[in-house]
């Protein structure tokens, strides 16, 4: 259950990084 919520995070995470990055170019 945690490990699956923690990966669920790990990607909302990444894919909010990759939004900013795609807003700043």
């Amino acid at each position: 259950e945690y490990s699956t919520k923690s990966s669920e995070t790990m990607i909302k995470v990444a894919m909010i990084h990759i939004m900013l990055n795609k807003l700043t170019k």
